[in-house]
């Protein structure tokens, strides 16, 4: 019986080991949404997988339907954020985002604007001298952005451009004023969510 293998781009936003040597992969893909994709033997020191798959890369992955869950059958990676990764303050907030993510959505939900926002975040992320401050203020903006694209977001007007633009240096310099109202949109919203 042959199945149908689906390619696409993702980021990694998380693992966990399975069994002697496999691996859960969480993956919020461009063309299927958040899928969770098991690599069979990735542990081992003889995989092909293990360079390729890591926490927040952004890769080329190939997938097949199981029964239960995904396959990974084959992985390549496109960008690895070598920077991001040294940071461990970047490192930690990318690991909050992505832990956001994964609790915000249940089930395969196709949202090509959501990774648009992660990916674009993490480019920022990549290339900018944030401070701890900055770091703080980004976070906010994302977690913002994320809550109001599952639609748990405020539609106050004084948001809308941290909706729409993506994050640079000004939009965090805009974002300051009015960061403890934001604050308080997001512990609203995730309370209201129950999730």
């Amino acid at each position: 019986m042959s199945h149908h293998i689906y390619q696409t781009e993702c980021i990694v936003l998380g693992s966990r080991n399975i069994g002697e040597s496999n691996r859960l992969f969480f993956l919020l893909t461009k063309d299927l949404g958040l899928v969770a994709g098991s690599a069979q033997g990735i542990r081992e020191l003889k995989s092909k997988l293990r360079y390729s798959l890591q926490n927040f890369r952004y890769i080329r992955v190939e997938l097949v339907r199981g029964k239960e869950m995904w396959r990974i059958t084959n992985a390549a990676h496109l960008c690895d954020f070598h920077t991001l990764l040294r940071d461990k303050e970047k490192t930690a907030l990318m690991a909050r985002i992505s832990v956001l993510v994964q609790r915000l959505i249940h089930g395969e939900i196709g949202d090509r604007a959501l990774f648009d926002v992660l990916y674009e975040f993490l480019k920022f992320l990549e290339k900018e001298e944030l401070g701890k401050e900055d770091l703080h203020t980004l976070e906010i903006l994302v977690d913002l952005k994320v809550l109001h694209l599952l639609g748990y977001g405020s539609e106050q007007e004084i948001f809308r451009p941290f909706y729409l633009l993506p994050p640079s240096k000004d939009l965090l310099n805009h974002m300051v004023p009015v960061k403890k109202m934001a604050l308080f949109e997001i512990n609203r919203a995730l309370k209201e969510s129950h999730l």
